[in-house]
C-alpha cells in the first residue's frame, strides 16, 4: 500500500514537472513577449479608477507598480526605446508626486498615461520589427499584439467629452486598424511585414515626439 502511494506521489510530481516545463516553453522569458508586457496598462487603469474614488494612497501604490513594470520591460528593448520609456516614466513620476499631494488633475493624469502607453506601443513595434527582420514572425506577432493592446488602452484615456488632441486619437485609430490588418494577413512576407511595422513606428513617432 505504501509503495502504491509512493508511486502515485511520484507520478503526480512528474506530471507537475512536465506541465511546468511545457508551460515554460509556451511562455517566452522575454518580458516584451509575455504577460509582463501588459502589466503597466493594468496598473495605470487601476490608478485612474482609484483616483476617481479619491483613494490616493492605493492609487499611488498602483502607479509605483506601473513604473516598476515598465522598468522590467526596459531590459528587453533597444537603446532608443529605452530612452523613450525613460522619458515616459518621468511623466509618470511627476503624476505620482501630485497624487501624493492629492492635487493631480484628471486631464494631466490621462495625458501622461496616454503618452506612456504610446511609448510602450512604440517599443513593442520595435521589438516586432527586430523579430520580423530575422524571419521570426511568430514572435513578431506576439509583440505586435501587445503593441495593439497599448494603443487600445491609450485611446481609452482620451477624455470622452473633450479631446484636446484629436490628431493623436486619429493616428492611434489608424495604427490600430493597420495592426489588425497585418495580424490577419497570414500570407504576408517578412519584408512586407517589416515595411508595415516601419510605417506604424513613424506614425507613433508623430505622437510621442
Amino acid at each position: 500500500m505504501r509503495k502504491q502511494i509512493t508511486w502515485i506521489i511520484i507520478g503526480v510530481i512528474t506530471l507537475f514537472v512536465i506541465f511546468y516545463l511545457v508551460g515554460q516553453e509556451q511562455t517566452p522569458d522575454n518580458p516584451t513577449l509575455n504577460e509582463s508586457a501588459i502589466m503597466p496598462d493594468e496598473y495605470m487603469r487601476n490608478v485612474d479608477y482609484y483616483e476617481q474614488k479619491d483613494r490616493h494612497a492605493i492609487s499611488a501604490f498602483n502607479l509605483e507598480r506601473a513604473i516598476q513594470s515598465i522598468w522590467k520591460l526596459e531590459s528587453d528593448v533597444d537603446d532608443q526605446s529605452f530612452e523613450k520609456l525613460e522619458n515616459a516614466i518621468k511623466g509618470l513620476e511627476d503624476v505620482h508626486k501630485s497624487i501624493l499631494r492629492d492635487s493631480v488633475d484628471s486631464e494631466r493624469l490621462r495625458s501622461a498615461f496616454e503618452f506612456a502607453l504610446n511609448n510602450l506601443a512604440h517599443a513593442e513595434l520595435e521589438v516586432a520589427e527586430m523579430y520580423a527582420e530575422t524571419n521570426h514572425l511568430d514572435k513578431a506577432n506576439i509583440a505586435l499584439k501587445y503593441a495593439q493592446l497599448h494603443i487600445k488602452n491609450a485611446m481609452l484615456f482620451h477624455n470622452p467629452y473633450w479631446d484636446q488632441n484629436p490628431e493623436n486619437l486619429a493616428i492611434e485609430k489608424q495604427v490600430f486598424l493597420e495592426m489588425d490588418s497585418l495580424l490577419e494577413n497570414e500570407a504576408v512576407s517578412p519584408v512586407e511585414y517589416t515595411m508595415a511595422l516601419d510605417k506604424m513606428i513613424k506614425e507613433i513617432d508623430k505622437i510621442i515626439k
